[in-house]
């Protein structure tokens, strides 16, 4: 089996229904959003990691402070940052690569903020 044929069998389907009909929507809501949740325990456990390495503090913050610190880490330590991306990306089919480097503007800033909201989620249980 060619890997883009095995790289979307792992996937999970999206869940809900998809609202919005823009490309970038869709592109969003079948692929990246999936990806995230196939992702997630990784994506949590490569936080974890660079918390216990550099942030002795955090175990100690309130849920909302980590939160924003998650938000504040994710979004300005750019290694952090292309790592969990990485995570995601390495996940994209050849063409869905293509798509996401045509709208990179667009789709980064969504791919960030699901990063973090995969993140925030372990820390509300």
């Amino acid at each position: 089996m060619e890997r883009d044929q095995l790289v979307k069998k792992m996937r999970p389907e999206p869940k809900g229904r998809l609202l919005k009909t823009g490309e970038d929507e869709k592109f969003n809501y079948n692929v990246l959003l999936p990806i995230l949740e196939m992702q997630r325990e990784i994506v949590r456990e490569i936080f974890a990691e660079y918390v216990n390495e550099d942030h002795s503090g955090f175990a100690g913050m309130p849920v909302d402070r980590k939160i924003l610190f998650a938000a504040n880490k994710v979004n300005n330590d750019v290694p952090l940052k292309k790592i969990l991306q990485g995570v995601v990306i390495g996940n994209l089919t050849r063409a869905e690569y293509k798509q996401y480097v045509s709208s990179r503007d667009i789709l980064e800033p969504r791919l960030t903020a699901g990063l973090v909201r995969v993140i925030s989620d372990s820390f509300i249980g």
